[in-house]
Parts: structure tokens; sequence; C-alpha cells
């Protein structure tokens, strides 16, 4: 699957998985699951769609279909609970999707997509409390200027804010 990035001023999905008892829609912010039919009722009941916005995803698990078996993705999100048990946890998880073995390539491109997400969200995380690192030793500067705290303290705060 190509994610159609383009897509993301018109509010549509950037992508979409295909799945046995549902869809995967793919915001540039959010995932969507929707279930349908029967085996989506059995399986997770009356829940409707499902919105996760990608802020509070924190892993996201690939299981590719194989030629007898359903593959998944499953996404862990911030405060919920990740129960063990492969493709029979997933199948009543309210966080995944189960697809055919011919979607593993549209399920691996939604993977890449979201670690990406998370991997940037986190690297402008370290970027933004790079700026408080250095607010802090400001800090500590002028304390030690003021004779509050001696140099050796300063040193000592400064390497336990640089590590």
């Amino acid at each position: 699957m190509t994610l159609n990035t383009s897509a993301q001023t018109a509010g549509a999905p950037i992508g979409k998985l295909e799945g046995v008892q549902g869809r995967l829609l793919l915001y540039t912010d959010r995932v969507v699951i929707t279930r349908k039919g029967l085996r989506a009722i059995l399986t997770v009941g009356l829940q409707g769609d499902k919105t996760i916005p990608l802020d509070s995803v924190s892993s996201i698990q690939l299981k590719p279909g194989g030629a007898f078996t359903r593959g998944y993705l499953r996404f862990g999100i911030f405060g919920g609970n990740v129960a063990p048990g492969g493709l029979f946890a997933a199948v009543s998880d309210e966080n995944s999707i189960l697809f055919d073995q011919k979607f593993n390539a549209q399920a691996a491109s939604v993977k890449e997509f979201v670690e990406n997400w998370i991997s940037r969200k986190h690297s402008t995380q370290r970027e933004n409390s790079g700026a408080s690192v250095a607010d802090e030793l400001r800090k500590l500067k002028s304390l030690m200027d003021d004779g509050i705290i001696t140099a050796d303290e300063f040193e000592s705060q400064k390497k336990r804010l640089m590590s």
C-alpha cells in the first residue's frame, strides 16, 4: 500500500487496510477501526468504530498473515492493558484488526507509518526538553554567581542534567 499523504489536507484517510471483521483507516493523526458483520459482533461486540489518536499509541505489533492463519495489527495504548495470547487475544481485542495474507504489505505500511510517527514524537520531545535543560543550567549558574551554591555543586548538577 502506498500512503496518500496528499489526502491529509482534505481530511481523507491516507491509508486503508481491509480486515476480516472490519476496516482500518489511517489518518495523519489517528487510526479508526470500523467493525462490520456478524463475525465482528461475535468477537468484539457492538462497540462501533474505535478511534485511536496516534498520541496515545505506545506500541504497534504486526503478525503477518500466513497461508493458514490470519495476520493482525495490534495497537498498544498508554494506560491500557495488552493481554498476552497472540492471535487468539487479538481476535477479541478492540485495538486490533485481523487481515488475510494478501494484505500483509498494507499492514506493514501502516506499522511503518505509526512507528515513524512515534519516533518523530519522541525526538520532538527530546528537542523540547533540551531547552529546559539549558534553562536549568542558567538557573544553576545564577545560583552559583549569587553564592547560593558552590562551584562543585554547580558541576555536579550540570553533569546530572547533561546525562
